[in-house]
């Protein structure tokens, strides 16, 4: 008799963060996949002499992808942080036919989680909720952090990375990101105890 599968729940409202963990590479691998244009090449530079994971946290789950392995997922990052900020809605595939789909309400975007069989989805070794919410200032923000450190760390390597048009363009893109959610709140107020 087959086991029921666990029900995965919503997680509510939830802190996010993601981050780059950078280490210097020994062995630097031969070819990197992650597509082309310029975060291709930010992701090329940055594997000739780093190795790490970007790390994702949806409040107490965590996703640990290992690079430059998964730099595959770089560009649809890129792609869902302009879809949230300018049309308020977008989506990340993933591998394994993992799927983010994102809408936002306001201040906050729900983030809903599904697997190509139906199943409970899966990325990075861990398990994913159905649902989570956290706040587009967050998603946003640390998404930025994110790709501004991959830049500086690839230019270290590539310095052309800092003065090519593009380069320059993508590093304005981000900050105008930013400014269009400044006034947005950042965190969840904690919930207040109920008073005696």
């Amino acid at each position: 008799m087959a086991r029921p599968r666990k029900q995965h729940r919503d997680l509510g409202p939830v802190p996010f963060s993601v981050r780059l963990r950078s280490q210097p590479s020994i062995t630097p691998p031969a070819d990197v996949d992650a597509g082309v244009g310029l975060l291709a090449d930010l992701a090329a530079a940055w594997a000739r002499g780093w190795t790490g994971r970007w790390t994702v946290h949806l409040g107490d789950v965590t996703v640990k992808l290992p690079l430059p392995e998964r730099f595959d997922l770089l560009e649809e990052f890129w792609v869902l942080l302009l879809e949230l900020v300018e049309a308020e809605a977008g989506e990340w595939s993933l591998y394994d036919g993992v799927v983010v789909e994102a809408q936002v309400f306001g201040p906050d975007v729900n983030l809903e989680f599904s697997a190509p069989d139906g199943g409970a989805p899966r990325l990075g070794g861990a398990a994913l909720p159905e649902r989570a919410t956290v706040r587009l200032r967050a998603l946003t923000s640390q998404g930025v952090a994110f790709l501004r450190r991959l830049h500086e760390e690839a230019s270290k390597l590539d310095p052309s990375l800092r003065e090519r048009e593009d380069a320059v363009g993508f590093l304005d893109d981000m900050q105008q990101l930013l400014d269009a959610v400044a006034d947005l709140p950042g965190t969840f107020k904690k919930k207040q105890e109920a008073r005696a």
